[in-house]
């Protein structure tokens, strides 16, 4: 498990959130088996899935345009 992270993923605004919330779910749960996960309620949200995401996941989501990834830096 030493290759996954615990991360934050943020949208670089509204429509970039419309865009691709879809296809960051499917990835998220694709990777986890997780389908829900804390939000805020904040438009556009930023979340933080229950499990760590590997970093296949983790590359897939940061080639999403507007797509912010954090927290997955070396310690």
């Amino acid at each position: 498990m030493a290759d996954r992270k615990a991360v934050r993923i943020a949208y670089q605004g509204i429509e970039a959130w419309e865009i691709s919330r879809d296809k960051v779910r499917e990835l998220i749960a694709d990777d986890t088996g997780a389908d829900i996960w804390p939000e805020t309620k904040s438009l556009p949200p930023f979340g933080m899935p229950p499990s760590p995401l590997s970093q296949e996941c983790i590359q897939k989501l940061r080639a999403l345009e507007g797509v912010t990834i954090s927290g997955d830096e070396d310690d």
